[in-house]
């Protein structure tokens, strides 16, 4: 049975210690979320096929998502896990991907949501400053959080809202958009480069 961990940190600043605030913001949205992130934000894109086909349930991904990134006109690929991924124009020079997971998680026994997120920064460990400021930021935001998975030492951040699994493309395109532009934002303060 899958588990929903819903992302509300309610954390005093005061009580987390040195390790702690990684301890918290990898909590956020749980373990089998951040795997998910690392997993396919490393993970190549294959042509599962595109917004360019009309949508059958016999293609890979879910379905719902297909039909309401096709009917918003928005172009996508879907990966090897069959997650939908979406390049997002920032300006005239920078670009981000946003994956929609295909996964749903459900909550009650008719309710199940989907995570839609981007990564911002991919290295070294963050330091403790900018791991409070990000734990500052979800606590803050009614929708929308910073999560944090560790591989080995290295880390991915990344921006992550929930979603209805049922949402609608208009619902879908504005919220892939949001969260590229979080995280593009992100990966520019960080790094000020461009390879997310």
């Amino acid at each position: 049975m899958k588990k929903l961990i819903i992302t509300a940190i309610a954390i005093s600043i005061a009580s987390v210690g040195s390790g702690g605030l990684l301890d918290a913001l990898a909590y956020g949205m749980g373990a089998t979320l951040a795997e998910g992130a690392a997993k396919a934000a490393a993970s190549d894109s294959s042509d599962n096929g595109s917004s360019t086909q009309k949508p059958s349930v016999s293609q890979p991904g879910d379905y719902r998502v297909r039909r309401a990134l096709h009917n918003a006109e928005v172009d996508f690929t879907v990966d090897n896990d069959e997650d939908f991924r979406v390049v997002w124009k920032i300006d005239n020079e920078r670009t981000h991907l946003t994956i929609i997971n295909s996964n749903t998680e459900t909550f009650t026994t008719s309710d199940s949501v989907r995570a839609v997120w981007a990564v911002a920064y991919r290295g070294a460990p963050l330091p403790q400053a900018t791991l409070l400021d990000l734990l500052k930021y979800n606590g803050t935001r009614k929708m929308g959080s910073w999560c944090i998975s560790d591989n080995s030492g290295t880390h991915t951040l990344y921006f992550q809202i929930v979603l209805p699994d049922n949402a609608n493309g208009k619902m879908l395109a504005k919220a892939s958009k949001w969260v590229a532009e979080t995280a593009d934002e992100m990966e520019k303060k960080l790094t000020g480069k461009d390879e997310f």
